[in-house]
């Protein structure tokens, strides 16, 4: 049988195992379903950033000059390698800028922000330190840590325009133009150039055989960790802050996944 509304109908196992019958509609049990995989997601997500921590820590800083080929773990400081981009909502040019608009919208259901726009700009730039410069290689996948300095973070009433350096932005943005009744949230995340930057990812041999490791090699991301983090922040700092947001992602993930299985269990009539 298949379950209309809120309808209770039996629910059979494999194996002669038999459920008491569904206390709910299947878009309710299906709601609760996703939102138990959800908790899942979030408590891998916490594994995957402590993870993450350890290997920053456990891999040693090397100077460009030393860097061979496969992972390795640089400081420096970022300059243009191609090209620069204008940061979204601010002045100065950038080597990485991740900007999102956000409207708050009021329903009987629920009142919550709403993303309506959301990009990411990625250029390769050269990793300087004082031993020499080499180039790195970013996608929009790397894991990019960006520190409160370089975040901006914006919210105007409803029915107010926005600063002019935003709404200037915005006239470039199809289906989202600076006139909006709701309120709004602009948020951007920048590394700019000349900043300070960690990476950590895989050197791997360029085309050109002689000359320095600037001309030979370029960090991409290492295929032994799978892993390519770039960040303005400083390497213990960058560590401490993922090690510290590890546990608190697991816990959130146990809770809510927890209460998700109770409640489909409760569906269920196992509970």
């Amino acid at each position: 049988m298949i379950p209309t509304g809120g309808s209770v109908v039996p629910v059979a196992l494999p194996f002669g195992v038999a459920l008491l019958p569904l206390q709910a509609g299947p878009i309710e049990f299906g709601i609760v379903l996703l939102m138990f995989l959800l908790g899942l997601f979030v408590i891998y997500k916490g594994f995957d950033e402590y993870r993450v921590s350890r290997l920053i820590r456990d891999t040693a800083t090397e100077r460009v000059r030393s860097v061979a080929v496969g992972r390795t773990e640089l400081a420096g400081r970022a300059r243009p390698a191609d090209s620069v981009f204008h940061q979204p909502f601010t002045d100065g040019e950038c080597l990485y800028a991740m900007y999102r608009v956000e409207e708050y919208r009021d329903s009987d259901d629920s009142s919550d922000w709403h993303s309506v726009a959301f990009d990411v700009w990625v250029a390769p730039f050269l990793l300087a330190d004082d031993t020499g410069r080499i180039r790195v290689e970013p996608t929009a996948t790397a894991k990019f840590e960006i520190s409160d300095e370089n975040t901006t973070e914006i919210t105007v009433p409803a029915g107010r325009s926005p600063p002019a350096g935003v709404g200037e932005f915005l006239e470039s943005v199809d289906g989202v133009g600076p006139d909006v009744d709701e309120r709004r949230r602009y948020t951007q995340e920048v590394i700019p150039t000349g900043s300070s930057v960690y990476v950590l990812g895989g050197a791997e041999q360029r085309d050109v055989e002689e000359g320095s490791n600037e001309d030979r090699l370029v960090v991409r991301r290492d295929d032994g960790s799978d892993r390519f983090v770039v960040s303005d922040m400083a390497e213990d700092e960058l560590a401490s802050g993922l090690g510290r947001r590890a546990p608190l992602l697991i816990l959130f993930g146990l809770v809510f996944s927890t209460v998700s299985l109770y409640i489909m269990l409760d569906m269920l009539g196992v509970a």
